[in-house]
């Protein structure tokens, strides 16, 4: 069986609606993941 690794980086930066007006500097966001899919080949 193989071994296929997929990493993923996400990011994106987004408003708090709370603070809409800008008194308050904008959240990044940021997700990183690594799947491993050990019968990739089956597909």
């Amino acid at each position: 069986m193989g071994k296929f690794i997929l990493n993923v980086h996400w990011s994106g930066v987004t408003s708090d609606i709370s603070y809409y007006d800008g008194s308050k500097p904008d959240t990044i966001i940021e997700v990183t993941g690594e799947f491993r899919f050990e019968e990739y080949l089956d597909w």
